[in-house]
């Protein structure tokens, strides 16, 4: 069976369509990711204490682990607390004892 060419500008006009599509639809995701980030990146720029800007930069490290496709609300934070809440450890521990070696966190 042979496609006639009638079904076959047809079937390249529907892949054309849906590509258009496809990258209109990234677009419109960055787009709106670029604004929120915007947002927490301004947020952060102006906290006052130290506890305003660790809650602003955890929210901006959701963010960016939520522009990744496998990372959704469900899991967004087991995925944060995998990458970041060993090295927040250490940061903290540093400030308070004063430290300047490097801390690894045994986990």
């Amino acid at each position: 069976m042979s496609m006639g060419s009638g079904t076959k500008i047809l079937l390249a006009e529907l892949i054309m369509i849906l590509v258009v599509l496809i990258v209109l639809w990234i677009v419109i995701v960055f787009i709106r990711s670029n604004a929120e980030l915007r947002y927490l990146r301004d947020a952060l720029r102006d906290a006052d204490s130290a506890g305003e800007r660790r809650y602003w930069r955890r929210q901006l490290r959701y963010r960016y682990l939520r522009l990744l496709p496998f990372v959704g609300p469900r899991n967004a934070e087991r995925i944060y607390g995998f990458f970041f809440t060993a090295q927040e450890t250490a940061e903290r521990f540093i400030f308070v004892c004063g430290c300047t070696q490097t801390v690894r966190s045994s986990g």
